[in-house]
């Protein structure tokens, strides 16, 4: 029974760190998450206060172990302006992640 639940585990886990490896790729190769945040038209220093904000001028492999900093809490869940039950992403929530989700699919999709 022990080796069953540890087998099970490891798997949920590998699965875990699979996906958030899929997702952070997907989302760096669609491109600079700063510009397609703000645009293309905002000033430098804008763009840079902001890379600096979300910690985007880091390392790339301290970006990945730091993925999910700039939107969860002291207690690993959605910050409350993002997510009501820090949990299910709120209008706000999801007004943050969907240039970078339309960015993303439209690269995939340019690819085919």
């Amino acid at each position: 029974m022990g080796r069953y639940l540890a087998i099970r585990i490891g798997r949920a886990a590998l699965t875990i760190v699979m996906v958030v490896t899929f997702a952070f790729v997907v989302l760096r190769l669609s491109g600079d998450p700063a510009l397609m945040i703000l645009g293309p038209e905002a000033p430098p220093e804008v763009i840079a206060a902001f890379r600096k904000a979300w910690g985007l001028d880091d390392p790339i492999w301290f970006q990945y172990l730091d993925y999910f900093s700039a939107m969860v809490d002291e207690k690993g869940m959605l910050k409350q302006n993002l997510a009501e039950d820090g949990l299910h992403p709120n209008k706000a929530g999801y007004a943050l992640m969907a240039p970078l989700a339309e960015a993303a699919i439209q690269k995939a999709m340019a690819g085919k």
